[in-house]
């Protein structure tokens, strides 16, 4: 008997059918897709912090190492093993940890120069060469072309124009930034190399303790210092961090709160029209140098730059005037907006953000704001009521 041939309708319920399951199943794998690629960011945080807490560990004991990795130099300065490993250092806290990440031939790799001209030469090899885990897996793969007008310096004077560069260089950066507080604080401008007596000479001084220490401070609810704890609302010029410029924070600096309850470091917030050409505001330096916002951003909600901007509402910056991100966008990368001191990722709903105690979490982008200040500030006290100062913060309240 003669097989009957399928009909235009039935084909057309089959094809339907197949598209049907098709749309189905993709939308599924695209969110599998992302789910494995957020749990190797969050590795990857994982990673990095601890071999932070590694260098933590071997630098507490004496003063000047302070303990966790410093900020840099900041500026167009990028690290070199020369100068140091405490807060002399003068590329970012990420270079400074190489050697505990086993990478300790890559953080050498400038001071095998015999003269300045070799010293740019293995500079400009150095802030090229890839460390996979300071990349996001959902944002990039942190190869992108040097910024035209950003021009980077080694630690003894040398300069790696862009203006010059060869056809086809690209800087490694990186997708994560440590912690500078609750409170944005505008870097000391560094332009000439500096000496171990220079730094200490800045770090003694009146314009650097103004803008980087607490050491003065008291709650304004018990004004004689005596066990007073700080709030966020009393930080308003200092910064509170762990990594910034010259810093030199251990975990001893921590005890009010406790580790557990500061950021260490986190994703940073970027302009998703700027992942690969080098020219987003926030990511102007590679990995291993020391710019302010490329590897250090702040705990504070979008649209403000101080724990006043956050209760008032204010969308706008007193010192420039620029418009800032609204409020409501949370911390989800955007495109075409003012973000660089920000932490925020490319993941739906959340960011994910580690801790000074080695762990992490994912912190929802809708954080309540204090929260998200409280845990960016360290000896603030972790408060977040404004007028009954009984509730510390912890990282119980992220998920509340």
């Amino acid at each position: 008997m003669q097989r009957k041939a399928f009909t235009l309708v039935e084909l057309l319920i089959v094809t339907v059918i197949i598209a049907m399951l098709v749309g189905m199943s993709v939308p599924a794998a695209v969110y599998v897709m992302e789910l494995v690629r957020k749990t190797a960011c969050q590795n990857n945080l994982k990673e990095i912090t601890t071999a932070s807490l590694s260098y933590q560990t071997a630098h507490s004991s004496g003063k000047s190492g302070g303990g966790f990795p410093p900020g840099g130099w900041g500026g167009e300065f990028i690290g070199d093993p020369t100068t140091g490993k405490d807060r002399g250092q003068s590329g970012s806290f990420l270079y400074s940890i190489l050697p505990n990440m086993d990478q300790t031939k890559l953080y050498e790799l400038p001071n095998k120069a015999t003269n300045e001209g070799e010293k740019e030469v293995r500079s400009g090899t150095l802030i090229s060469m890839p460390v996979e885990l300071f990349v996001c897996p959902s944002r990039r793969d942190g190869f992108a072309p040097p910024n035209p007008s950003f021009n980077l310096k080694t630690a003894t004077g040398g300069v790696t124009d862009p203006g010059n560069i060869e056809e086809g260089w690209l800087w490694y950066h990186s997708d994560y930034a440590g912690n500078g507080g609750n409170n944005y604080t505008e870097w000391l401008t560094i332009s000439d190399p500096l000496t171990a007596d220079d730094i200490n000479a800045i770090v003694e001084s009146d314009e650097y303790k103004e803008a980087f220490t607490n050491e003065n401070l008291v709650d304004a609810k018990n004004p004689d210092g005596l066990g007073a704890r700080h709030r966020p609302d009393r930080f308003n010029t200092v910064c509170n961090g762990v990594i910034y410029q010259f810093s030199s924070i251990s975990l001893s600096d921590m005890s009010n709160e406790g580790s557990g309850a500061i950021y260490f470091m986190g994703e940073k917030l970027m302009d998703i029209n700027h992942y690969t050409d080098g020219l987003d505001n926030g990511d102007l330096a590679p990995a291993f140098g020391s710019h302010q916002n490329s590897t250090v951003r702040y705990a504070l909600p979008p649209g403000t730059y101080s724990y006043e901007d956050a209760t008032s509402g204010s969308s706008t910056s007193a010192t420039t005037g620029a418009a800032l991100i609204d409020d409501a966008s949370g911390l989800q990368d955007l495109t075409d907006m003012h973000h660089e001191r920000y932490f925020g990722g490319p993941h739906s709903g959340s960011t994910n953000m580690a801790f000074c105690d080695g762990t992490n979490m994912a912190v929802s982008n809708n954080i309540d704001p204090r929260v998200h200040m409280a845990l960016g500030g360290r000896n603030d006290g972790g408060w977040i009521d404004d007028e009954n100062s009984s509730t510390p913060v912890s990282k119980a309240h992220i998920t509340d």
